[in-house]
């Protein structure tokens, strides 16, 4: 091509013998061939393809995702657990002075 394109942002130009083509980035889809890319054209990394635990939620960046575990859970959003925490009830009994016979 002649240097110039109107290709998205987060898509990739290829110039081609008689001009170029555009390629919107992974989770990225496309309506009008590349010049607009955006996350609802196409199913993005979030809605397939991720492997972010079920108790996570899924973020895209650019041409990619983010894992993270949602509230009350724990871990690295591949793999999340159930965030520990005490009732005040089981504190309390925790807290209380014990003897070992």
């Amino acid at each position: 091509g002649d240097g110039t394109h109107n290709c998205h942002a987060l898509a990739t130009c290829t110039d081609t013998a008689a001009s170029f083509t555009c390629e919107c980035g992974s989770g990225y889809g496309t309506t009008d061939d590349g010049v607009t890319c955006a996350e609802s054209a196409a199913p993005s990394l979030c809605e397939s393809g991720h492997n972010c635990h079920a108790d996570a939620g899924c973020a895209l960046t650019d041409g990619s995702f983010t894992c993270a575990c949602n509230q009350g859970f724990t871990g690295t959003g591949v793999e999340c657990s159930p965030a520990l925490t005490a009732s005040p009830a089981v504190q309390m009994v925790l807290e209380l002075p014990y003897t070992l016979e």
